[in-house]
Order: structure tokens, then sequence, then C-alpha cells
């Protein structure tokens, strides 16, 4: 019958497309599949395609790629990782392959700052490439009864050592903390990180103890691998170690000495062993910590600042004493505690009074993590502050603004930008007590000026205040680096609580950085400030805005003391309701929307072209890198059998199965 012939005709035509689109699917996935140059770090980047899904290794297992196609296959975005606990060892990558499938252009992205790309560009050096030479990922997705195991458990390497890992199950923003413990035969070593794609790759940093080397500071990229077929488990770890180094970019692949272990699952977690104090008191512990007492400074570092933004606290410690800078809107001084815990002072940029207080903090009971109190001066409040390390490398000098004790100068006096600018000064006084400071200065070849006053701190080696200029006002603080050497940070804000940290600068299209900058006055003129020079811009501190300034939610009784609140207006009226459209009125109808614009312009006529494709949902949108379903093609809905609708079903699965075996 005609019904039948045309069921026929529309099963061979659904066949053919879809013969079609597997053979040219198998195409494009293959473009990817093969070795490629690695402008990163001079090695390979070896990529292979599965499933939608392509996976890579690059810088001899520094470095790991996880990402998916595009639906033509010739595009691919995804994340990247890299071994250690540091700055940018993880971000975003988009490829697109050339015309000739002998390379590909694209960019990449560091998290904390996707505002500043850079390019990611490589040709293809080979197009054999292995399993194992990509070091599959382990993808429980695709097993019939998924299997979510992790890097945690009991591992060992079939040579005298074992390793017991722990990762959290809280994995917040795809990310997920662990730490481990390795001994044997070989020494101890004490691992610890953050792990990601399911807690699946773990970036660490290692502390090694070992017999024959020593103590050494090392990386390491653990990678849970499927080289097999795919199996009921996941058995075995890849870990990419690199001795000797903080960070990637301390890799020199000449001198640097790194290593390649696989690790076999002996158990799935790690024991936990309770104990019973004499007090009662029940405590349960892993074997993932025995090795943790081998990092020695734990407080050294670089931490998230999640009050303002992706700021960075950067934490230096000498001896008992420890010193550093948060989003470069002020700086903390303290003490370490015989129990490791730290006390001490916080001064935040600005002049008020609430710019300063106490802080007590602890560590959770690792060394990623703290948690604790600060207070202002004067007020009764205390508020949390609990961080996460972001790097073990210790901070530079720069980043923690370290200030010098030796001699007799303060920063009070005449300074200049340096020994060329005569007409740009800064004039800094002590005054009254010798607790507030004034200061005046020109810029811009001395047409414009500017007047600074605030809080003196440190015995007179910081100072922290605010500044004026004509119908502007902001926040600064200074810290005297050296006899020679005053460092200033100012903000474009009137208060601390109004300003958030953003990683990118102006240069890098994000106008926010732009509201603060940093300045170091080398050349010094004199070691006091002469009170008239101080003051003669003085006048402009008219130009202060009414405070303090809070965020919404910040509440503190000593601050709502200070301000009058007015009482809060009434709700407007409800708006009248419509008027009734009479009987027999015409009803005005909107005009429909504009036809979307087509690819190539807008097409001819009044079809407006082939409406243009929704573009892909970005990759670290999606959750897991099983690939999306095709969608369903649409048609009338009531048209049609049920034969019909089921046999583009039919179909697909006979072209699989043509699929597998072809």
């Amino acid at each position: 019958t005609r019904s039948s012939s045309s069921t026929m005709k529309s099963f061979a035509a659904v066949l053919l497309l879809v013969a079609l689109a597997c053979l040219a699917g198998a195409q494009t996935a293959s473009d990817w599949n093969g070795q490629w140059s690695d402008s990163q770090y001079g090695g390979t980047l070896s990529i292979c395609e599965r499933e939608g899904i392509i996976y890579g290794s690059y810088g001899d297992g520094i470095g790991y790629i996880v990402g998916l196609l595009s639906q033509d296959g010739r595009a691919a975005g995804g994340q990247w990782y890299e071994a250690g606990l540091n700055e940018r060892t993880s971000g975003e990558f988009q490829w697109q392959l050339l015309q000739s499938a002998n390379g590909f252009t694209g960019e990449r992205t560091v998290d904390q700052e996707r505002c500043a790309p850079s390019t990611w560009s490589e040709t293809r050096t080979d197009d054999e490439v292995t399993f194992e030479q990509c070091r599959i990922l382990f993808e429980p997705d695709f097993l019939l009864e998924p299997n979510r195991t992790s890097i945690g458990g009991v591992w060992t390497d079939n040579s005298g050592n074992q390793l017991t890992m722990c990762v959290e199950t809280n994995d917040i923003s795809g990310k997920a903390w662990f730490e481990g413990s390795i001994q044997g035969v070989d020494g101890q070593e004490y691992v610890h990180g953050y792990a990601n794609e399911g807690r699946r790759i773990g970036r660490a940093a290692v502390v090694r103890n070992l017999f024959n080397n020593g103590r050494t500071n090392s990386i390491s990229l653990f990678v849970l691998t499927n080289v097999q077929d795919l199996p009921g488990n996941s058995t075995e770890m890849h870990e990419f170690g690199f001795v000797g180094v903080d960070s990637p970019l301390e890799v020199d692949f000449d001198d640097t000495v790194s290593f390649t272990r696989v690790w076999t699952r002996v158990a799935r977690d790690a024991p936990v062993f309770e104990s019973t104090a004499a007090d009662g008191t029940t405590t349960f512990r892993t074997d993932c910590s025995n090795a943790r007492a081998l990092v020695n400074e734990p407080w050294s570092g670089s931490w998230t600042d999640l009050d303002f933004g992706y700021g960075r606290l950067h934490t230096c410690v000498s001896g008992s004493a420890i010193y550093g800078v948060y989003s470069e809107l002020g700086w903390i001084t303290g003490r370490l505690l015989p129990d490791n815990s730290i006390t001490g002072r916080f001064y935040d940029a600005g002049d008020g009074e609430q710019v300063s207080g106490d802080f007590s903090l602890k560590l959770r009971g690792d060394t990623d993590h703290f948690e604790g109190t600060w207070e202002f001066d004067n007020s009764p409040k205390k508020y949390e502050w609990a961080e996460e390390r972001t790097s073990v490398s210790t901070p530079s000098e720069d980043l923690c603004l370290s200030i010098g004790t030796s001699g007799n100068r303060l920063a009070q006096g005449a300074w200049r930008y340096d020994s060329l600018s005569r007409s740009d000064s800064l004039d800094l006084c002590f005054v009254e007590d010798g607790s507030r400071f004034e200061g005046s200065y020109n810029f811009n070849g001395g047409v414009d000026r500017g007047f600074i006053q605030g809080y003196v701190r440190e015995n007179g080696l910081a100072l922290q205040g605010e500044w004026f200029e004509e119908s502007k006002q902001g926040i600064v603080f200074f810290r005297l680096r050296n006899q020679d050497s005053l460092h200033m940070t100012r903000w474009n804000t009137p208060d601390i609580q109004t300003a958030s940290y953003f990683v990118c600068d102006d240069d890098q299209g994000n106008s926010d950085w732009v509201k603060h900058r940093s300045v170091t006055f080398t050349n010094r003129e004199s070691n006091n400030g002469r009170t008239k020079s101080c003051a003669r811009n003085k006048d402009l501190n008219v130009f202060a805005q009414a405070g303090p300034f809070t965020p919404d939610g910040f509440v503190d009784e000593y601050l709502l003391s200070l301000v009058s609140v007015p009482p809060i207006p009434p709700p407007p009226p409800p708006p009248p309701p419509p008027s009734p459209i009479p009987y027999g009125a015409t009803i005005p109808v909107p005009p429909p929307p504009p036809p979307a614009p087509g690819r190539g312009g807008g097409g001819g006529g009044g079809g407006g072209g082939n409406p243009a494709p929704p573009p892909p949902a970005p990759y670290y949108a999606q959750n897991t890198f099983v690939p999306q379903s095709p969608n369903g093609a649409g048609g009338d809905g009531a048209d049609g059998d049920a034969a019909s609708a089921l046999l583009p079903h039919l179909a697909l699965l006979v072209v699989a199965l043509v699929c597998l075996f072809f």
C-alpha cells in the first residue's frame, strides 16, 4: 500500500542519513587522534578521542586535558590540569581544528583569570597514538552499572610502597580537597591538593622524606586511568612526579628529576580507626594523615580571601612571626603560638573608627584550611574567618610586603617616585602625638594634587588612610620596605567594604581593576617632612564623603550606633486594575518578533535566512563528560503511526551495530 511504501522509504532515508552521520562522525573524531607539538613545555601532546570526549597528556605527564567535541567534531573545549598545589594549575581551553587537520588553534585561560586568555595552538607530529600515551581517564558513566570510584583508597606500587588517600566528598565548584601518606621501602611522603573531574584527577604538592635523598618538595599529578577495556572497577592510577620544585613553572625538563608510578588499587576506601581517650572522648583517624608532620611551615603560602572576591591572602613566616597582605587591601601581623595557632592584628586601607582589629586563627585539622575569628577595635562582635590554601609556594617579599626594620628611618619624609620625577612629589608628616599622619602630593607633572590623612602603624613603618583629590576620595596604605623604598597601594573606592578584588588588570579588559594601583617611591629626599609642605593640599579634604560604607548583610552594633537609619517608607499602593475591553472591540496584538539573522547575513526577500544555531553550552557548565543525547527529530506530533515513530530508533540501533563491527 501507499502507507507501507512511504514507511519503507522513511526507514531507508533514516538509515542512510544515520549511516552517513556515523561515517562522518568517525572521520571527524579521528582528526583529533594523534600526537601534537607541546608549545607549553616543549614535549608532546598526545590526544585520544572516545565517544565524543577527548583526553590528552602533555609535558611528560605534568599536564592533562579532558573535553568535549562540538557537533561537527571540528572544535573542542574543556579543562586542563597541571601538577602541584599552586596558582595557575587549572583552567579552560577552546580549540578549533584547522581545515587540513594538521593543526589546531585556540586559547587557554587560567581559573580566576578568564579575562586574560593566552594562545594555545599546536601542530600535528604523528597520526598514531595509543591509549597508554593519552592516559585515558576512567569513565564510570560508560558502565552499565556506574561505579563512582575516585583517587581515594589504598594503593600499592607493587614495589614495597603503599599509598593511603582520602578525598573529601563535598566537592564544591568541581573540586575536592584530598590528602594521602605513602609508607614503604623508599621512605615516607605526604601528598595533598585538590581533586577534579569527579575526584578522578589530583593536583598535588608532595613532601618527600626518602632514605636515600632526604627531605625534598615535589609536585605530582594523579590520573585515574582506564587503559584496558572498560573494567568493572577503577584499579589503576598513574602518578607523574617532578622532584625539587613547588610549581610547574619551576620545572626544567633538562635538569628536573621526574618519575612515573603506576598504583594498583588494594581497597576502595581508607580504613578508619576509632580510639577513646581517658575522658571518654572518641576520635577517628585514618592513615591518610600519617605523614602530615612532614610539612614544615603550614602557615606559609597563599590562601583565598573570600571577603574581597578573587584576591589572595599571602602569608610569610619568619621564626615565630607571621605577616602578610590580603587582596592588596590591608595587611596582617601576628605570631605563632605553641599549639600552631596564630593571633595578631589586621589593618585595612582607610581612615575611620573601624579599620583595624584583632584576629585569632587555627588550622582546621590539616595544613590547607584555617578558621577563626576577627573583630574590629571598639566592637564586641566577632566575625568568622575561614579560607583554603591556593598555593604551597612561599610568597615573595613583594607579595607579603615585608617592612624594613634596620636603621632609624620612618615612613615620614619627602619622597619622589624616582630621581627623574622632580615635580611629582609626596610629603608625609606625623602629627598630634605621632599616632596620626597627613601628607600632600602632586602628580602629572605637578599639575594635579592630592591630600592624605590617617593612622601611623607598626612604630612608624606603616600607614593607613584616605586620599582626597578634586571631587574624589579613596583609601590607601603604605609599607616601608627598606629605608629608601616606600610602597603605596591605593584604591579608588571610599571604603574597604565597597572594594572587590579582580585579578585582571586594565590591559586585560577588566575595568574594575583600574580602581586600584600600586606605586613604590624609591627616591627619599629627606627623613622628616615639613609641616607646611605636608599640609599644602589640605583644602581637598572637603570632598570627603559621609560614611561609613558597608555592604548588604554586614551588620555591626557599634556601627549602627554611629549611623542614624531613616524610617522605612510605606510600600507604594497597588496599581489599578486594567480597564475592561468593550464587547466587540478589536484586541490589539503585538507584532511578531523579527526573523533570526541567518548565517549568511539574513537571506533574500522576506525569508530572513536560516536561523543561527544556539551557541554551545560552555564546557565548564557540564557536570560530566558524557556526551549529550541527540535532540529528537521534531514533527507535528499528531501525524503518523507508532511504527513510523519507532523506525528512527530501530535505524539508530542497526547503524550502531554496523559501526561497532566496521
